[in-house]
């Protein structure tokens, strides 16, 4: 399982005018976020949106969460692969007549094109970085935002696995050729819901489970996006908090 699957995330991309979403997350203005959040049950089927065949995780990983917006909100829409393939080409240059450039995309390069031109034919309203390690912030963006994408280092361990974690022996484990970040290779995965002990992400027409311990150890970015088939300027979001001012704020300084 998963280790004849395409990979294709990039190393991440540093852009110091990226905005941060813990600036627009007050604590004290915030709720504290449910100790669970399962968003993907709402959807039967992941498609695999081409990434059994080429290396178009960072294309997929929209791909889903536009899925789960819109399912969760009651109309489901689901890009094709032939929108897959053509906004993979767009960014990366691959060429499908001939298989050439088939080197995945740096995930900012696919946010940016999100917001300035559109991926599937819908720009999203902007779109922030979320802090890795706090862990708090991470369960916001997943239930106030409906998704985070993500992209992580995949360790060779984890082929065959539906669980990605640590090892339990955890000294020294890096020296270890198949628990190293990045031995098998970079990945984009949404991350579309969480509890106490797992997030939760969609890969390769599945759902896997990935410990929070993992997600210190091997995730290297992650971005929540604002878009309107979540939530838009005249209703909440699924998750019942008004994002609404929120969405304008960004929206304005992401158009700057």
């Amino acid at each position: 399982m998963f280790s004849n699957m395409k990979l294709g995330c990039l190393p991440p991309k540093h852009d110091p005018r990226t905005l941060r979403l813990a600036k627009y997350l007050a604590p004290t203005a915030l709720p504290s976020p449910p100790p669970q959040i399962a968003w993907q049950q709402k959807v039967s089927q992941w498609p695999m949106m081409l990434n059994d065949r080429i290396g178009c995780c960072a294309i997929a990983a929209p791909g889903h969460m536009d899925q789960l917006w819109s399912t969760v909100n009651g109309s489901p829409v689901v890009p094709t692969d032939q929108q897959i393939m053509a906004e993979y080409s767009a960014v990366s240059g691959y060429d499908p007549n001939t298989g050439a450039n088939d080197n995945g995309c740096a995930m900012l390069d696919v946010m940016n094109r999100w917001r300035q031109v559109g991926l599937f034919g819908r720009q999203i309203g902007a779109y922030a970085a979320v802090t890795l390690h706090d862990h708090a912030e991470v369960a916001d963006a997943v239930w106030l935002m409906g998704s985070v994408n993500a992209g992580v280092q995949l360790p060779l361990a984890w082929q065959g696995s539906a669980t990605w974690d640590v090892p339990r022996r955890r000294l020294r484990f890096w020296q270890h050729f198949q628990w190293q970040p990045g031995s098998w290779g970079g990945h984009d995965v949404p991350i579309v819901s969480y509890d106490q002990n797992y997030l939760y992400a969609v890969t390769w027409g599945q759902v896997v489970r990935i410990t929070w311990a993992a997600w210190d150890a091997y995730f290297v970015e992650a971005y929540v996006a604002i878009d309107a088939l979540w939530v838009n300027g005249t209703k909440p979001a699924p998750s019942g908090f008004d994002l609404s001012t929120l969405m304008a704020d960004l929206q304005a300084i992401g158009a700057a």
